[in-house]
């Protein structure tokens, strides 16, 4: 998973540079259209016909990058991870992993997981434009009533109008019971799996 993960940063910085490579490119062509002597008609003299081919073998290229990448972002299916190939997840990973779920489902979604997080890993834009703060628990033990109490008083911090507590085992039933009337959502790790099955399932 880690390596899966280093690939694509890898492809993300290799995106990133062809695109600032092609905007260097579009800055030198605009100019040469306002000066009578530029760096792209010296060029153009020099390989005549070479530069416009590769400007646009450059432009097809992105957009088929471009496409994928944004394809993958937001429509691309959620993987079906079995709980022991989520516990083999780094916790930044399954951080992601639940991130990928929410924008499935169309909210906007921003990672905030890591030191000084203050229990949010990640921010949320329910369909009403509402913040919505989750809590992901990437292991094998039960979830208590503690924990949905604190994540309740972060929530009532962050000033959001909902939280979700996202974990790959199980919740207790005195949490659940704590939780009834509050705008809170449980999900433990056979739900986690059912919301990845059925992305147009209501979670809030």
């Amino acid at each position: 998973m880690a390596r899966m993960g280093s690939g694509r940063r890898f492809g993300r910085l290799v995106i990133g540079l062809l695109t600032a490579l092609w905007c260097a490119g579009a800055l030198v062509r605009v100019h040469a259209l306002v000066a009578t002597d530029s760096l792209y008609l010296r060029m153009t003299r020099l390989l005549p016909g070479t530069l416009p081919a590769a400007g646009w073998t450059l432009t097809f290229t992105l957009v088929v990058l471009w496409s994928g990448l944004l394809w993958q972002r937001y429509r691309a299916p959620v993987p079906l991870l079995t709980p022991a190939e989520l516990m083999q997840l780094e916790p930044a990973q399954f951080e992601r992993h639940v991130a990928l779920i929410f924008r499935r489902r169309g909210h906007r979604v921003y990672h905030r997981g890591g030191a000084g997080d203050h229990g949010v890993d990640l921010e949320v834009y329910l369909p009403s434009g509402r913040l919505g703060i989750v809590q992901c628990k990437r292991h094998r033990s039960t979830v208590g009533e503690r924990v949905v109490r604190d994540l309740y008083g972060t929530m009532l911090h962050e000033e959001a109008s909902h939280s979700f507590l996202v974990t790959t085992g199980a919740i207790s039933s005195a949490a659940y019971a704590w939780t009834e009337g509050k705008p809170m959502t449980l999900v433990d790790g056979e739900g986690l799996l059912d919301l990845a099955r059925n992305p147009r399932r209501g979670i809030a």
